[in-house]
Order: C-alpha cells, then structure tokens, then sequence
C-alpha cells in the first residue's frame, strides 16, 4: 500500500489478520459472488445485496410475531448481474481460508491465485510439495480447494479462456473442449493430493 498510493486493496475478511487491517479498503464477507462498482470503485454482492428496509429501526424495532408476514423478496438473477459487471469476486477457500478468484468477463480472464495449480502441469511438471509449492503452503487443505476448483469451473467455465494464476504465465485455452480437458485435469491433479493428503493423516494417526 505504501508503494501505490491510493490503491484500493480487497481482501476476504478470513484473511485480513491484525498487521493487514490497517492497509485494507474494502472487507468481503459472505460467500458472494460480489461484482465492482466502477462508480464507486466497491465490490457489492450479487446474491444477497443488502438494503436499507423502511420502518426497521436498530434495537428499538420490535416484532410482532404472531401477524408477522414475510416480504416479497425479488428473485436475483446472478448471473445476469455477473456478466454486467466490469469484474467479479468469487470466494474459493482452500489455499487460504479467505482464496479469492477474479473473473473479468469482457476480457474472458480469470486471475486464479492459488485455486488452479500451475498451468506448467500440463506439461508433465510435478506437483511440488516443497516450500515453493501449492500443497505444503496450503493452509485451508487441499479437499476444500479442489471442490473450490470444481465448483468455480463449473459456474465460471463458459465465460473464461484465458487464465492468469499467481505462479507461471497467463494460458490460453484455444478452443471449449481445450479448455474443458484442461481445467479438468488440473482439478484432478487436486483430487489426487487430496487422495494423498488422506493416507498421510491415516499414517500419522497409527
């Protein structure tokens, strides 16, 4: 923050810890999808935006139970929300307890972090389980992560082709079914160190 002036740095509350507080603009809490607000430079959430209600007045309200009848709630339709949104949040725990993807789908890009293994997998790379690794420095296990992977392809894979994570270069899915085979396989490379991650717990415990 103090090498960028005026950045605006948004983080999931799970991981703000004390040292971070102090640089964070915008706390995202809940499971979203949020999307930008390039007016206001805020992300908001698309499932459950929050709105003032007429009459509710903090501690003071009180409920009559008995003739209570619940508000007409307007169906919100996400997606439609997502795609006119310049960019979305989506909330995918596992290598932290606060993992964050970022979807831009006028550019069809996702910024992946740490949710997708690296692309250089692809390419017969092992899967390090050393310091630079996406395993030994996963903090939320590697089970969470992979059906975080499962579930953001299957919401988000029709509107990406191009996919930048935090280690190795941006790729680029040349056609669906290129994408399909490979975004498929770096979920199974998860489910595999999940299966891994399983023996090496049931061994510790005998």
């Amino acid at each position: 923050a103090d090498a960028f002036p005026g950045i605006e740095v948004v983080m999931n509350r799970h991981d703000i810890n004390r040292d971070l507080q102090k640089v964070v603009t915008q706390r995202l809490d809940g499971y979203g999808p949020w999307g930008i607000d390039l007016k206001t430079a805020k992300f908001n959430d698309l499932r459950n935006p929050l709105e003032e209600i007429d009459g509710l007045d903090g501690y003071e309200m009180t409920l009559d139970v008995e003739n209570y009848v619940s508000p007409e709630v307007e169906e919100v339709d996400v997606r439609n929300n997502e795609l006119s949104k310049y960019c979305i949040a989506a909330y995918t725990p596992g290598h932290t307890f606060g993992s964050m993807c970022y979807v831009v789908p006028e550019l069809r890009l996702v910024l992946s972090g740490n949710t997708l293994p690296p692309t250089s997998l692809l390419q017969g790379k092992k899967l390090r389980m050393d310091a630079q690794g996406i395993v030994t420095t996963n903090r939320a296990g590697v089970r969470r992560q992979a059906d975080s992977a499962r579930t953001f392809v299957q919401d988000y894979g029709d509107i990406i082709d191009m996919m930048l994570p935090s280690r190795g270069l941006l790729q680029r899915f040349p056609s669906p079914k290129d994408k399909s085979r490979r975004l498929q396989f770096l979920i199974q490379l998860l489910d595999e160190f999940e299966t891994y991650e399983g023996y090496e717990n049931m061994a510790a415990s005998n």
